[in-house]
């Protein structure tokens, strides 16, 4: 058994089964029976599976909001907007659906003739979808979502810290859906690891750590393989631009959920002729933001996740602080027993410490002056990672060069990092990813085309 705790007071909110190895294998096999007869369901017998989900999720949209702030520790409100974005996610699948449907058309052949084609997408079996604690329904949606209008069976892996939600909402789907379409495997990283290798899956679609990411691809053989990993997302603030308009949106990126998200922004470069005043503003900023209990409407900065990662980002500041960078504010823990840590920002790091070079995920924002646009670019490109990068600018020219010359998956105009319509192609290059989420793109990885040449 599993316990999931309420992230704030510590309180169990429910104890969950782990599948022993039997019922692992005996979990895959039922995906795998389940597919073989979904898989030739109609687009329109999908569609109403879909549609029933999406009433499912309406009828208990506060319910799950208040499971996920209670177990994830997330601020009531951004609890209440992933909801909103999971509905959100499954009507975009049922609006992919025509894509599914038969296409005609003619390629160029020799001798200035045409050849006629229909092109069709046929599901490719059932698919492994890894999902880690941050979101625990709306990352899930964007493998399961996918995954039905596809024709496809799924299992979600959720994280154990966060596995109440996704089980539940599971659990209410079951009354309407096919048997065993879809399923949720509490299980051990040991036995996610025999998931992973299982022949059983056409796909792995992981969302997590870049080092259990990779891992897991090396060891998931012939299956084609999504890995949405995290970053170290940057945000320039260019010379000229008015930022103060900006201030609470670049506040919120950088603390929002206590920085437990992929996009938060944890390296903010400022040109130097608007450092100091930015700095000082930004450190007012920090004052106002409330920090603690995640049921408080106007709470930002709630728990982080765990113990483990309370004490992570302490030693990583300690670590900054030991080598010479600078704590303008926060730095030091706000309540151990409840998991809290404060906005904190630093000053002054650089590649010799672990905040200069790795994913902090956690409240703390690193700040950096800049002289040249050239230059500020090579910065952010030097990290290891490529998720997605905020531009604040007034000059078409830096926009253009920014977007032909920094090294990630998306470019933000005059937004922080932390920016993602669940439509959009969303991954990264370098350590932050292979391919790309968003229904359209999950839809295409999780079918195959197949021709009819007439």
């Amino acid at each position: 058994m599993i316990q999931v705790l309420n992230k704030y007071d510590g309180s169990v909110l429910v104890e969950l089964p782990l599948l022993s190895h039997v019922e692992l294998h005996d979990l895959v096999d039922k995906s795998v029976k389940a597919f073989t007869l979904f898989k030739k369901s109609s687009l329109n017998k999908r569609k109403e599976i879909l549609e029933k989900m999406i009433a499912s999720v309406k009828e208990h949209e506060e319910e799950l909001a208040l499971d996920i702030c209670a177990e994830a520790g997330k601020p009531i409100s951004y609890a209440r907007a992933e909801i909103k974005r999971c509905i959100f996610t499954l009507e975009l699948a049922i609006d992919e659906l025509d894509s599914l449907e038969a296409q005609d058309s003619k390629v160029k052949a020799m001798g200035n003739t045409s050849q006629k084609l229909k092109t069709k997408r046929f599901p490719r079996g059932p698919i492994l979808g890894i999902v880690p604690f941050n979101f625990p329904l709306n990352l899930s949606m964007h493998k399961i979502a996918p995954a039905i209008a596809s024709g496809c069976s799924i299992v979600i892996k959720p994280n154990l810290l966060t596995a109440h939600s996704i089980v539940k909402l599971v659990d209410l789907w079951n009354k309407f859906l096919p048997k065993d379409l879809i399923q949720v495997a509490l299980c051990s990283d040991e036995h996610s690891q025999e998931l992973v290798e299982s022949d059983h899956f056409s796909n792995l679609s992981f969302t997590g750590s870049a080092t259990v990411g990779w891992k897991l691809k090396s060891l998931s053989k012939k299956k084609k393989v999504t890995l949405e990993l995290g970053g170290d997302a940057a945000l320039i603030i260019d010379k000229g631009y008015d930022w103060k308009k900006e201030i609470d949106q670049i506040t919120n990126g950088c603390f929002l959920y206590a920085g437990q998200i992929c996009i938060s922004t944890q390296r903010l470069y400022i040109h130097e002729s608007q450092y100091e005043s930015f700095k000082k503003a930004l450190i007012d900023k920090v004052k106002s933001i409330v920090t603690g209990d995640p049921l408080k409407e106007d709470c930002v900065v709630g728990p982080l996740i765990s113990s483990t990662h309370l004490k992570r980002i302490k030693n990583w500041v300690q670590d900054a602080s030991s080598k010479g960078a600078k704590v303008l504010c926060g730095g030091e823990i706000l309540n151990q027993e409840r998991n809290l840590f404060p906005p904190t920002i630093l000053e002054g790091v650089n590649e010799e410490m672990i905040l200069g070079c790795e994913e902090v995920f956690g409240p703390v924002v690193q700040l950096y002056s800049f002289q040249s646009f050239e230059d500020v670019i090579h910065e952010v490109n030097k990290s290891r990672y490529g998720l997605q990068t905020g531009l604040m600018s007034s000059s078409q020219e830096n926009i253009d060069y920014a977007f032909e010359n920094l090294d990630v998956g998306a470019v933000i105009l005059n937004r922080v990092p932390g920016y993602r319509v669940d439509s959009m192609p969303y991954g990264g290059i370098k350590d932050s990813g292979l391919g790309r989420e968003g229904l359209k793109w999950a839809i295409e990885d999780f079918t195959e085309p197949k021709l009819l040449v007439f």
